[in-house]
């Protein structure tokens, strides 16, 4: 009796324990406890979540728990923040004036832009920025309010959408804050518009097999990019290589520069899809946030198939309306005689460097991000001004020049990115250009066997992850497919065979999710 009473007491000490915010241990989808509390969710969402009111309680008061347990007393500031923009909106939809309407757009803009700044971009941010970029420090110093940046775009495109009258004012706080608080997406996105959610929250719950094996696979596919393919190069090559680059070789930087790449597409891509499998199963369609980005052609397509929600959110809002404004103001279709100062082409480019110098900020301030989001609106421009110039040379040309010239696309494409990313990770340029002068000037062959005698295990890793990259998307889409017919049983034990693997890969270590910095 007593040993039967003391497991009851431990076991109670574990559940009052877990459902505080223990600062140490913020809750991610890659932890223990998040197993027990989306259990718990779904025993109270399947049988009392079947209006869409009932939906939007159970919802927000789950999401509310997660996002406390992940950010503490910051739970208070995305409930600010959410009612500031419902209520503003909702003063937007009573009134006709075009002035009111426009002071309130504003004064809700410069309310999120505030509270952004406030707490992202304060020497306390600064210090934060360089905990992940060492990879050293106590984790209870992390507390901050997960996916501001992320939630700040969704209430700033809900206002402007209303604004416009895209959409109307939602008259529920309640859903509103759900949309707001969203536990899958809340603290790494998608960038969900509201456009998109509010009515799928309108609709009852419902459960096809289709959402059941899409979810099922986005779940165990994104767990094993993230938990098995990003952490393992993470920790055992790039963290240790970038924290210190000028004590490794130039072949081990650059393996570093190659592991990088991978490392921040399955971290990010990996926690994403997880996000949209557990939101498929609540019965939300969430928007595909990557796409084979490394795949791409040229920066335009990367940037069509990296972090999707936000290339879209930086489109409609920054860049569409910057370009109009300025070909309003810029009658003439060439600026000078020349061809190449085509006034389209000069708003484009212009255009371009503004949107990616505020993609950059949106990431941090610092001139790492500030020298990142450079980098990618010059080579856009560059890429368009190419392209225009070059128009004539590609007309006609059969099909082996177009297949050289894509393979030549893709290379050149993931060379400039995975150059980009060294500024995106390293504290200071400085320590960027420490890497390339290592990569440059301490590269040897001859010390190719004892390298790869060093770093086998992850260089297969790597290897592994590419060719997954790089895999026909049809066999992808067979797969998913194949997956619909196969019952409970199948799917338990192909369930079983991938937590085995995570299990076993993360008792060789873990790592924090990069974006939930931002």
């Amino acid at each position: 009796m007593t040993n039967f009473t003391e497991v009851l007491t431990g076991f109670y000490k574990w559940i009052i324990a877990s459902a505080t915010y223990d600062p140490g241990n913020p809750m991610f989808f890659t932890g223990a406890f998040f197993i027990f509390f989306f259990l718990l969710f779904f025993l109270v969402y399947v049988p009392l979540g079947r209006t869409p009111r009932s939906r939007a309680m159970i919802i927000l008061l789950f999401s509310l728990w997660f996002y406390y347990k992940c950010s503490g007393i910051y739970v208070a500031l995305i409930l600010a923040s959410g009612t500031m923009n419902y209520l503003v909106a909702l003063a937007m939809g009573k009134t006709e004036s075009p002035g009111k309407r426009s002071l309130l757009v504003y004064s809700g803009i410069l309310l999120n832009l505030g509270t952004l700044i406030l707490f992202k971009y304060t020497p306390y941010a600064g210090r934060l920025a360089e905990l992940f970029a060492s990879g050293n420090g106590n984790i209870a110093s992390l507390v901050f309010p997960a996916g501001l940046s992320f939630y700040t775009f969704a209430n700033l495109s809900y206002l402007l959408d209303v604004r416009k009258r895209i959409f109307q004012p939602e008259p529920s706080l309640a859903k509103y804050l759900t949309y707001i608080t969203f536990f899958p997406i809340v603290q790494m996105g998608p960038i969900e518009r509201a456009k998109n959610f509010l009515p799928q929250l309108s609709q009852p719950y419902q459960l096809s097999k289709e959402d059941v094996s899409e979810g099922f696979y986005l779940i165990l596919s994104g767990a094993l990019k993230k938990m098995v393919i990003g952490d393992y190069v993470n920790l055992h090559l790039v963290s240790q290589i970038f924290s210190t680059p000028e004590r490794y070789t130039g072949m081990e930087n650059l393996a570093s520069m190659v592991g990088y790449s991978l490392v921040i597409y399955c971290d990010f891509s990996g926690y994403t899809d997880m996000a949209r499998g557990i939101a498929r199963w609540m019965g939300f369609n969430i928007q595909v946030n990557f796409n084979f980005p490394y795949r791409s052609e040229s920066i335009g397509e990367f940037w069509r198939r990296w972090h999707i929600s936000l290339s879209n959110w930086l489109r409609d809002y920054i860049f569409l309306p910057l370009a109009y404004r300025m070909s309003r103001m810029m009658k003439e279709e060439r600026l000078f005689s020349m061809n190449f100062l085509r006034t389209d082409l000069v708003i484009f480019n212009v255009v371009s460097l503004i949107t990616f110098t505020i993609c950059g900020l949106w990431h941090g301030i610092g001139w790492s991000f500030l020298t990142w989001g450079l980098m990618h609106g010059t080579a856009l421009a560059v890429q368009k001004s190419w392209t225009h110039a070059t128009r004539g040379i590609r007309k006609g040309r059969g099909a082996m020049f177009k297949q050289v010239n894509r393979v030549t696309g893709v290379i050149l494409t993931y060379s400039f990115v995975s150059i980009a990313w060294v500024f995106f990770r390293m504290r200071t340029p400085e320590e960027s250009l420490t890497v390339f002068s290592q990569v440059t000037g301490n590269f040897y062959l001859q010390g190719f066997s004892a390298f790869v005698s060093a770093y086998y295990p992850v260089l297969l890793m790597i290897a592994a992850g590419y060719a997954l990259h790089f895999m026909p998307e049809r066999l992808y889409q067979k797969f998913r497919e194949s997956l619909v017919p196969l019952g409970w049983p199948w799917k338990a034990l192909m369930a079983i065979a991938v937590i085995t693997v995570i299990v076993y890969f993360k008792s060789l270590g873990s790592a924090m999710p990069i974006y939930i910095q931002f």
